[in-house]
């Protein structure tokens, strides 16, 4: 007969999902824009996407000012409602050792709460997420591409043995690109991507 500590010990063995999800051009559309300067002017203005595909030019330098505003995201971003609404979903249907993060590019915003409020005045559970703001990791090596800090960020709980299966919608390629490759040195964890289509939020497996 099984004792109460073999019973215990089995349940505390038991591996969750972890869920994971972009900002920008997944969840919400805004008008935050990406500066591009060179010599102290500004040469272009990205949005998200053709952020992630950006190359910058010799002399050329971010400014990720408006991408730190968090009157900008609350005044300009708009939920893409099929993502929102699969956002939900996750939060709502995980179990205790289930797990839904947000990965954003973004580093950290001017004013946390106004940027957490504009989450919850549109329904969404975000005081039951984490929101990990790839973006500061930029700081440790100045133009480091997306994919490698949310890369990093993966790793960190991919490592922590809890998860069996992991799940990611990005608009970005790159960036699921980085959670298959990951992944592959998990090969106790079942890795789904999912390519988000930013103009309607409808979604298609990737690779």
């Amino acid at each position: 007969m099984e004792t109460l500590f073999e019973f215990l010990e089995k349940k505390t063995d038991k591996k969750g999902t972890l869920n994971v999800f972009d900002i920008d051009d997944t969840l919400f559309r805004s008008e935050s824009k990406v500066i591009i300067k060179k010599d102290g002017k500004i040469v272009r203005e990205l949005n998200s996407g053709e952020f992630n595909t950006y190359k910058l030019k010799p002399g050329e330098s971010h400014d990720f000012t408006q991408f730190g505003s968090s009157s900008i995201f609350k005044k300009t971003a708009v939920p893409i409602d099929k993502m929102f609404q699969r956002a939900q979903s996750a939060v709502s249907k995980q179990s205790r050792e289930d797990k839904t993060i947000i990965i954003t590019a973004r580093s950290d915003f001017d004013d946390k709460e106004m940027f957490l409020q504009k989450f919850r005045d549109h329904g969404f559970p975000i005081d039951q997420v984490y929101v990990e703001r790839a973006g500061n990791l930029e700081k440790y090596k100045k133009g480091t591409k997306t994919h490698i800090t949310k890369g990093v960020v993966l790793k960190k709980y991919l490592s922590t043995g809890n998860y069996d299966k992991i799940r990611m919608w990005d608009d970005a390629e790159s960036n699921l690109n980085i959670l298959l490759k990951i992944s592959a040195l998990y090969p106790d964890v079942e890795a789904q991507a999912f390519l988000v289509d930013p103009d309607t939020g409808n979604t298609i497996r990737h690779k």
